[in-house]
């Protein structure tokens, strides 16, 4: 606020107050934060600070008068003195009252001999100061100054707060000290100083660095900023430029450095291409001398240590020269001889790590005291029989930020060589890179692939740089080793209880050695190659099979055999039967398990939850009548520190089969006795519906049975079956192309007289007359197999039987569109050497003759082209590889065009 003295009517007169003690000449001193209206009318008045009133100068010339002021008089010693309300406004020619002690005619004016304190409000204003003695600004916030002038030889202006220029800040003579505080200059405002007087402290400026090519002087902080064209541009940049004692250990040398650095924030700090000009005063060479001092920059936030050499060009007395800053932060100025900030050794050593034959392993390079780093730069070597070189990763600054040589990487040399522009730090034992190696396969023998550094092709040096001047430091490059253990064997056999090897076994290693996979051979053998002291898991399983294996051994003897062991009348014989009878894996045995393989057996389904099963051969069952009672099994083995071992053996077991009839040793199966099955002979008329009933003959002591049925779908169609003297399953699902499957399972053997029903079936005649269809027990899907009682084998035997419709096909053929076909009965039938096969047919075609026995199995064909006519073939009782059949009765089948013949054909001893 300006101080003045105001008078009333009845106080002292002008000249009064002009003899005050104090007012001697200083020079004008303009203070105008605050501007009042004095009333001339009332004798109220300001007084110029430091010297007299000029005689010819009157009151109006003193003062723009603009309104009044309401004022209280508070009487001190000399009767009177002015408080005035704080209201802001212009009063160009308003005065500072001198140093005095007449402490009651100052207002705001902390008194001491030769200092004042002028205590601004918060608000703008236009006005300048000058100061041309000691005097310390005090701000209650913040303040915009349009121009200040320090202008007091030997004298200094301290700042108690933060000022804003709008337009100048002039140091003609003395100092302006900022302390703590800061000067902003805003957008437009300069700073203008000497060797002599300058500003010390902290001042800031913000500027627009958006054109290239354009030079940004910052307000004349001493530093100018050129963009170049074709790079980033720094955009809004705020630049504090701190001078004098405050520079401290904020600069890379307190002892060399000159006494100013600058912090630089621009908006964009990627991608530029900015020269700048670096200015100092003499005062501030601090014992240099110009032509040795070079450019320093410390990153942001500012942290000790951290100052890195830049260089630059120092000619011209004054300024420092540099070209193409990439990147801001902290920029200072120095001898370019003075050693940096002091750091520790840099130190890049690689990791120990294990390789395991056939893997890849990742070796890492960590480093210690890395600060500030620029580049670095070596070679690698290693042995390429032990390792190969298979890539880079985990590089601290990004993908791809570390450059390699890989030339020579097939003969175990790499080159690296990594710059940057601005340094890098990282934390004590951080990962500067990974290497990748695949581990070449081992030897019997422990081995070391060590990765050592070298100088050769590309030279050892690690960097604290900016561009070309570089300070190479000290650096310890410490090798990295793959140490590979020796090979070890481990092998055993998987099998089933019977000792048979089981063939296409998966045996699967995970573990340090793994994933790996061998699969067994007919003998069931298999053998890892593993390393020494590694873990590994081997397991067993044979998850896929082929459709020819899914029911392989699989039979209703299987059904009853389990439905015997859960009924307690006779218990599996082995806890690795009892696993295999678990066919729903539900762990334990029970009616749920017969379900999926009896629909197996019938062809319902073609598929179970699992086929085979394994356990390891040391497994110790507590209780072997429930293998689920105790420890669990499993198909694992284990081994936590790999060595080598044979015998390592699994137990196998295929699913459903409880009597091992699925291995080639047990699939001979020898009978006993025999069941049979007999259907009769039938004559049927077209589209009408016939029951066929099949009778049982020598069931004796039966306690099981399996077969399929077939016929000739074109001549009978299924219409449904019916039970008969045992509760049978069947299926169905085949009987639209002549097929139907059976199958019974008793928990007892069961005798039935000669020419019971076994279970009948129903048909509709779709065949014309003289059509014939066999029907005959075979083996075309459900093997036919019999059991008794005592779980033995019997045989099962049908005679089949003949459906023709309307009169014998060798007599009459009834359907005009047949007429001229015909099969013959054979001559002579029955034979023991030879019989002819005769048939007819009314126009040239092809004819197939097959000749299959009572299961359904075809035994022999003949196929060629005939013309129309009588032909024969002849039958000497074989099969196609020219071997002797067993006597029996057999069916010949012709087909030729629509036409479908059966006969009976007797072969004797």
């Amino acid at each position: 606020m300006a101080v003045f003295i105001e008078l009333d009517e009845s106080g002292p007169t002008t000249s009064d107050l002009l003899s005050l003690p104090g007012y001697s000449t200083f020079g004008v001193t303009e203070v105008v934060p605050f501007a009042f209206d004095l009333d001339a009318s009332e004798n109220i008045f300001g007084v110029n600070g430091g010297s007299n009133l000029p005689a010819a100068m009157s009151q109006a010339d003193r003062f723009a008068l603009e309104d009044k002021i309401q004022h209280a008089i508070d009487y001190g010693a000399l009767g009177f003195v002015t408080t005035v309300p704080m209201e802001a406004f212009v009063t160009p020619n308003s005065f500072i009252a001198p140093a005095t002690t007449e402490a009651d005619v100052q207002r705001g004016v902390d008194v001491a001999a030769d200092a004042w304190t002028i205590n601004i409000q918060s608000a703008s204003y236009a006005p300048a100061v000058t100061v041309p003695f000691d005097l310390t600004f005090d701000n209650d916030g913040a303040t915009t100054l349009a121009d200040l002038t320090m202008d007091g030889t030997g004298k200094t202006l301290t700042l108690a707060d933060d000022f804003t220029i709008g337009n100048s800040l002039t140091a003609t003579n003395g100092l302006v000290l900022t302390g703590a505080n800061k000067i902003v200059l805003e957008p437009v405002a300069t700073i203008s100083e000497s060797n002599s007087s300058y500003v010390t402290g902290n001042v800031e400026t913000t500027r627009d660095l958006n054109a290239a090519s354009t030079t940004y002087d910052l307000g004349g902080l001493g530093l100018e900023l050129t963009p170049q064209p074709f790079a980033g541009l720094p955009g809004v940049t705020t630049v504090t430029r701190v001078t004098g004692t405050a520079l401290d250990a904020n600069a890379p040398s307190t002892d060399q450095s000159i006494t100013r650095y600058f912090d630089v924030v621009p908006a964009t700090n990627v991608g530029l291409n900015v020269d700048i000009l670096f200015r100092y005063f003499a005062h501030e060479l601090n014992g240099n001398t110009d032509g040795s001092l070079q450019i320093f920059e410390a990153p942001l936030p500012y942290a000790a240590d951290s100052w890195f050499h830049l260089g630059g060009d120092n000619s011209t007395l004054g300024e420092i020269a540099f070209d193409g800053m990439a990147t801001f932060s902290r920029l200072s100025a120095s001898a370019d001889d003075v050693p940096l900030a002091p750091i520790d050794n840099i130190i890049l050593k690689g990791d120990t790590v294990t390789g395991i034959p056939f893997t890849q392993v990742v070796v890492p390079v960590r480093v210690n005291d890395y600060h500030s780093i620029t580049s670095f730069s070596g070679t690698l070597n290693w042995d390429p029989t032990l390792i190969d070189y298979a890539g880079i990763q985990d590089e601290a600054f990004g993908p791809g930020s570390i450059p390699v040589g890989t030339t020579n990487a097939a003969t175990g040399t790499l080159t690296l060589s990594y710059a940057v522009a601005s340094g890098q730090t990282l934390s004590d034992g951080d990962i500067l890179f990974s290497l990748v190696f695949d581990v070449q396969p081992g030897l019997y023998v422990p081995q070391e692939a060590d990765i050592t550094w070298s100088s050769s092709p590309t030279a050892l040096e690690v960097s604290q740089e900016k561009e070309a001047l570089a300070r190479i430091v000290d650096a310890t490059f410490s090798q990295a080793k793959v140490e590979i253990p020796a090979n070890v064997d481990i092998s055993g056999t998987v099998r089933a209880e019977t000792g048979d090897g089981i063939n296409l076994t998966n045996l699967d290693l995970t573990g340090t050695n793994g994933p790996l996979q061998v699969v067994t051979d007919p003998t069931g053998t298999f053998t890892f190659t593993v390393s020494e002291n590694q873990p590994n898991t081997i397991a067993a399983s044979k998850p896929t099979v082929q459709a020819s294996d899914i029911g392989n051994g699989i039979s209703t003897f299987d059904i009853v055999l389990i439905q015997r062991h859960f009924n307690v009348l006779q218990p599996l014989s082995s806890p690795y039967k009892i696993i295999a009878a678990d066919v729903n894996l539900s762990g334990g045995v029970n009616i749920f398990d017969i379900f999926p393989l009896q629909n197996l057996i019938l062809g319902t389904t073609t598929s179970l939850a699992q086929y085979y099963r394994f356990v390891s051969s040391d497994h110790v069952f507590t209780n072997p009548n429930d293998p689920w009672d105790g420890p669990g099994f499993t198909n694992t083995r284990d081994y936590p520190l790999s060595t080598a071992l044979t015998s390592q053996d699994f137990i196998g077991m295929k699913i459903g089969d409880v009597n091992n009839s699925w291995l080639a040793g047990n699939a001979r199966i020898t009978t006993v006795d025999e069941v049979y099955f007999d259907l009769a002979d039938h004559q049927v008329e077209p589209g009408t519906q016939v029951t066929i009933p099949v009778h049982v003959r020598d069931f004796q002591n039966v306690i099981g049975y399996q077969f399929s049925l077939e016929w000739d779908p074109a001549v009978l169609q299924f219409e449904s079956v019916q039970e008969g003297i045992v509760p049978a399953a069947y299926g169905t699902w085949n009987t639209s192309n002549g097929m139907l499957t059976t199958s019974w399972a008793g928990l007892q053997g069961q005798t039935f007289a000669d020419g019971d029903t076994a279970f009948s079936l129903t048909f509709t005649v779709v065949g014309g007359m003289g059509a014939q269809s066999p029907l005959v027990l075979s083996s075309g899907f459900t093997p036919m197999e019999a059991y008794n009682g005592n779980l033995q084998y019997l045989s099962v035997v049908s005679a089949g039987g003949m459906v023709t419709v309307g009169a014998d096909a060798t007599t009459s053929i009834l359907d005009p569109s047949l007429a001229g076909y015909a099969l013959l009965k054979n001559v002579p039938n029955p034979f023991s050497t030879q019989t002819r096969i005769r048939f007819e047919i009314p126009q040239a075609g092809e004819v197939n003759l097959e000749i299959y026995n009572t299961t359904g199995q075809i035994v022999r064909r003949y196929q060629d082209a005939y013309g129309p006519g009588k032909h024969e073939v002849i039958w000497a009782g074989d099969n196609e590889a020219g071997m002797r059949l067993a006597s029996g009765t057999y069916y010949c089948r012709m087909t030729s065009g629509q036409f479908t013949g059966v006969i009976k054909l007797v072969l004797t001893d």
